[in-house]
């Protein structure tokens, strides 16, 4: 089965870009809004905890959906979309009665909280969220990009909308957590809609069987991935005694720049059934995109990281000026990002080789944020962060040179990455 790669990740792509703007655009209007640091801090607990949770519970299915889909005839893959759609709406009824039965241990646990802000909303919202991040992947694998491009301009300015008038208007924080509300209901109802077009609710035992055991390492080092980000927030609160005030600063500062994680991780996904239908073909494409995202991505991020302390309290308000050494330095997570190791390693369905790598990367990053928060506070746990995510790559990279016989140079320009990385960590360094 050919697998068009330009026009899906194109459309991905794009589609991530909208996501990120809407992301920033909302981050920059909160901060102007009538409403207090604390409930900002309140609007981005709910929103990272959605986004963890989501990340741990349906990327490994995302992913292994990926990889499988492009071998199946096409009775098949109509069963697949189905599944998916069960198994989606099934994670979400999962983690609201966690929160729901257990709130004395799974909230502290989850959030280092005692509680959730509205907790019906909130529960509401995460039970509708995780549903709705499949539509963007159901619309790759058909190959639907000018479908894909308008459900994501008519998505991300309804969720924009819903979420600031409230914020501008009369209704407040409260009123904030209903738009989350009814924006993540109308992605669900979307995604109904999707499945039912082109899906076929069924779950035959050895299509079920397949797809699960391809998932299950992918939805464990989600899993990690998701407690790296879970515990980095956690320690924060644990160690500042949930101040929620430098919660708010410490999340606006920890933002890779949205236009860089939006095409990174569009390609990442694209490149998954491309691996798996043709890895002979794919190798000097994944070197050829990812040399010219470099490019764009690293000229324009130096020039921004030299530039932060000017325009980042210009659009995120004097209020999070203390946020801007720490944004500067989440921008060297961008010299990991562009290795596309892990998309060739999905695609070949090596995904036990993904599980025990990150198992190293949680490891280090505990210990180290453990440590380096006693003397550097919330920048120690960045370094820690910044530090797993390298060691990550540089795994995966020895993997698919050792055990596959795929060198580096095969997938990823090396002498434009040295470059562009040691320009960025001077900068960094310095400012």
């Amino acid at each position: 089965m050919q697998f068009q790669l330009k026009d899906t990740a194109t459309a991905l792509q794009i589609f991530h870009l909208l996501r990120q703007a809407a992301v920033l655009l909302t981050a920059a209007a909160l901060a102007y809004s009538p409403l207090l640091e604390a409930e900002i801090g309140q609007f981005e607990q709910i929103w990272f905890l959605s986004s963890a949770l989501s990340y741990f519970g349906a990327t490994g299915l995302q992913q292994a959906l990926l990889s499988l889909y492009p071998k199946l005839n096409e009775e098949q893959q109509r069963q697949a979309l189905g599944m998916a759609l069960g198994f989606f709406w099934l994670l979400g009824l999962v983690f609201v009665l966690l929160f729901w039965l257990l709130p004395g241990w799974a909230i502290p646990l989850f959030t280092g909280r005692a509680d959730l802000p509205f907790p019906r909303l909130s529960l509401g919202f995460l039970l509708l969220f995780i549903p709705g991040t499949l539509v963007e992947y159901a619309y790759l694998l058909l190959r639907r990009s000018g479908e894909l491009l308008g459900y994501g301009i008519l998505n991300f300015g309804v969720q924009t909308a819903l979420i600031l008038l409230p914020a501008f208007g009369a209704w407040g924080i409260e009123g904030v957590f209903w738009g989350l509300f009814l924006a993540a209901l109308l992605r669900a109802l979307f995604l109904l809609v999707l499945v039912f077009r082109f899906g076929k609710i069924q779950f035959p035992k050895a299509l079920l069987e397949n797809w699960l055991s391809l998932a299950w390492p992918l939805v464990l080092y989600a899993l990690l991935g998701s407690f790296i980000l879970f515990f980095s927030h956690w320690l924060l609160n644990f160690h500042s005694g949930g101040d929620e005030e430098l919660f708010a600063i410490y999340r606006y500062g920890a933002r890779e720049l949205p236009y860089a994680l939006a095409l990174v991780t569009a390609l990442n996904a694209a490149f998954i059934p491309s691996v798996a239908s043709d890895l002979g073909q794919a190798l000097p494409e994944i070197k050829r995109r990812s040399r010219r995202l470099m490019h764009i991505l690293f000229l324009v991020t130096i020039a921004l990281v030299a530039t932060t302390p000017w325009w980042f309290v210009v659009v995120f308000s004097a209020k999070f000026a203390t946020s801007v050494p720490l944004f500067q330095l989440f921008s060297l997570l961008l010299i990991p990002r562009v290795v596309f190791s892990q998309a060739i390693l999905n695609g070949l369905q090596k995904n036990r080789a993904i599980l025990y790598i990150s198992l190293a990367e949680v490891v280090f990053t505990v210990i180290m944020a453990s440590i380096l928060v006693q003397f550097w506070g919330m920048y120690g746990i960045a370094w820690a962060v910044i530090g797993g995510h390298g060691l990550e790559k540089g795994l995966q990279v020895w993997y698919l040179w050792k055990r596959k016989k795929i060198g580096p140079g095969s997938y990823l320009d090396l002498g434009w990455l040295g470059i562009y990385a040691g320009v960025l960590i001077l900068i960094v360094v310095s400012c």
